[in-house]
């Protein structure tokens, strides 16, 4: 009997044993046979979405400052006085202002910058010349004989608003016309109140002189001959710049049969 139970107990122990042994050895190639792996290791997850190693991840952004934009000066182009800020007339030049809607329209929107009745004088650092425009007197390159000419020189700055000269001015005149802060009508009557501040000197040149047609022509018209019978005002095309050469060959092709080569014949009404 003692025989029998020293067989059955030592059967046990080598069955506990080789089961032992054989978790050990699944534990360890499982591991890669590294004792590293014997602690408690986190958890990984596994994702679908690939993931870049650092050396192939792009370098953060770096913010810098926007150089200045390169401001220019008013300029005047056959009478356009061209603001900083490009654009095309708008409709307010073919409409009739009125100077005392104007002055209203003027008080509730441009005075705050360009000082009561336009007399200026309120700062603007960074600028150049370190104050807000006055417009009266109003800068003398936008003054113009001919009103239409006038009006579009105001309405270009009204219209597209203009950026000071300077390193870098706090105040810019905003464009009244891009977004409908103003209607054109409106504008149209701000310009006639400006115009009506800082009026044009008389015209001597809208009408030739008797004695210019004569040194160009050889006689000398009344001077009642020289202005046209049907009446109107003046058309887009005093704002473009001409080309004489190809004016040459208009004229010779549409001017020429009553008015002879080089418009010999002297002006008068026909």
């Amino acid at each position: 009997m003692d025989d029998f139970r020293k067989i059955i107990y030592g059967t046990l122990i080598a069955f506990l044993a080789t089961i032992v042994v054989w978790v050990g050895f699944l534990t360890i190639s499982g591991c890669g046979f590294t004792v590293s792996c014997l602690g408690a290791q986190p958890k990984v997850e596994r994702t679908s979405i690939p993931t870049l190693i650092p050396a192939t991840l792009p370098a953060p952004a770096r913010f810098v400052q926007a150089p200045p934009v390169a401001q220019t000066q008013s300029v005047s182009t056959g009478g356009i006085a061209r603001p900083s800020n490009p654009g095309g007339v708008g409709q307010a030049v073919n409409l009739n202002g009125n100077a005392d809607l104007g002055r209203q329209i003027f008080a509730a929107n441009c005075a705050a910058c360009h000082a009561a009745e336009g007399k200026g004088g309120n700062p603007n650092p960074g600028s150049d010349d370190g104050t807000i425009p006055a417009l009266n007197p109003i800068d003398s390159t936008l003054i113009n004989a001919d009103y239409k000419i006038y009006a579009t020189n105001l309405d270009l700055f009204i219209e597209h608003g203009s950026t000071p000269a300077g390193p870098s001015p706090t105040f810019q005149m905003p464009a009244w016309g891009d977004k409908s802060a103003l209607q054109p009508q409106q504008i149209a009557d701000v310009i006639a109140y400006l115009i009506s501040l800082n009026p044009a000197p008389a015209s001597t040149s809208s009408v030739p002189t008797a004695a210019g047609m004569q040194q160009m022509t050889g006689a000398a018209p009344n001077v009642e001959d020289m202005r046209p019978s049907n009446p109107g005002g003046p058309g887009a095309a005093i704002t473009l710049t001409g080309n004489v050469d190809a004016g040459q060959q208009i004229f010779a092709a549409n001017c020429a049969a009553c008015h002879a080569a080089e418009g010999k014949v002297p002006l008068r009404k026909v």
